[in-house]
């Protein structure tokens, strides 16, 4: 097969609507569908390459940790996937609760913004979105808040396509006898239909604001907010965010919002009046465990969402390859912060990160060298 034919299955797998710098997984993933069947792996030469790439990632992982050190860490989580046969549901379950998530039981005590700003800050575990705090610049000393797409939304949402509504009930009681342990506490189907209605919804719409062609740059100091929305205040986005981040100097009213596209803060906002707060706090925690589930229990967790053992065998490197540095993370984390670090003791360590990282960026910036081979 020609280079010019390779190109050609590649390309139509592409939405090329989407410009790749801006949200490359939605570009990769806009058009994607899984295979219907395990047999159907071999039933083009496009699902060929996919799987000789699958079963060669893990030799291609080796070879780049030869010739670059710092990529061990790479292999050594790859490995951890691949191989785990231990179930480790109770460090799951803590960490769902520690954050004021629950699953399959009802979430209660956080507002929802409390839960998705915590995670996507402290854990860098992002749901509907992706938060960054970026420091003051030498023109304006105000630190800002940057609001991007969460990339993984256009994957959680293509892959709930090829679950059929009247079987959805099924993966989710499948995830309960994984995570919870208790078979035999079984979610009714109208309970399910509602899940899966409310995360269709969700997802689409934030999906489609995600995914836009055109994007409308947006920054406006905090106080702004209350002339975009009366679902919630600046005064509360203000006392969430203080709460949550726990830094000296607090964020101010006057401190600076930035969205790489307006249209997802209208996203949010529609999801927000559609739902109350307990029905959006059940989704993120099934969202969480959609998302994330796999780190408990990979082999099962990919059963239940593939319906067949070999059809998981086949995911699992994928899976591991994709997924992994996004999931592990939490267990690490988790782990380590409870065994060795409090809470402020690991923000500490963030923030001395963070003015390392600052100057990085400013010696490479300054660098002439650097800056030609950008450039060429």
């Amino acid at each position: 097969m020609g280079v010019t034919t390779n190109w050609l299955l590649l390309n139509n797998q592409l939405d090329n609507r989407i410009d790749p710098c801006d949200n490359f997984t939605a570009y990769v993933c806009g058009h994607w569908k899984p295979e219907k069947s395990f047999g159907g792996l071999s039933a083009s030469s496009f699902s060929d390459m996919v799987m000789t790439w699958r079963t060669r990632f893990h030799s291609i992982l080796q070879k780049g940790a030869v010739q670059l050190p710092v990529g061990r860490k790479a292999v050594a989580m790859y490995e951890s996937c691949m191989t785990q046969t231990q179930p480790d549901a109770v460090t799951f379950h803590k960490f769902m609760h520690d954050r004021g998530l629950a699953w399959p039981g009802a979430a209660e005590g956080k507002p929802p913004l409390e839960i998705l700003f915590d995670l996507a800050l402290n854990w860098d575990v992002n749901l509907w979105f992706k938060l960054e705090l970026l420091p003051g610049t030498e023109e304006d000393a105000r630190r800002r808040i940057l609001i991007t797409t969460n990339e993984y939304l256009t994957y959680w949402d293509a892959a709930l396509d090829q679950i059929p509504e009247d079987k959805f009930a099924t993966l989710y009681n499948a995830m309960i006898a994984i995570l919870d342990g208790h078979k035999e506490v079984l979610t009714a189907e109208k309970k399910t239909q509602e899940v899966y209605q409310t995360m269709r919804s969700i997802l689409k719409t934030l999906v489609r604001a995600g995914t836009r062609t055109e994007h409308s740059p947006a920054l406006f100091p905090l106080c702004d907010l209350n002339n975009y929305t009366k679902l919630f205040s600046a005064e509360q986005v203000l006392e969430v965010l203080n709460k949550t981040l726990e830094i000296d100097p607090p964020f101010h009213m006057n401190e600076l919002l930035l969205f790489n596209d307006i249209e997802v803060l209208y996203a949010m906002l529609d999801v927000s009046s559609k739902f109350n707060d307990s029905a959006l706090l059940s989704h993120l925690s099934w969202l969480f465990v959609y998302a994330n589930g796999a780190v408990a229990d990979v082999a099962a967790v990919l059963y239940a969402l593939h319906g067949s053992s070999e059809w998981a065998i086949a995911e699992r490197p994928r899976y591991c390859a994709v997924q992994v540095a996004e999931s592990y993370k939490i267990l690490a984390a988790s782990l380590a912060s409870v065994a060795i670090f409090s809470d402020e003791e690991r923000r500490v360590i963030n923030d001395h990160l963070g003015t390392i990282q600052q100057v990085g960026y400013a010696r490479v910036v300054i660098n002439p060298f650097i800056k030609h081979g950008q450039q060429g």
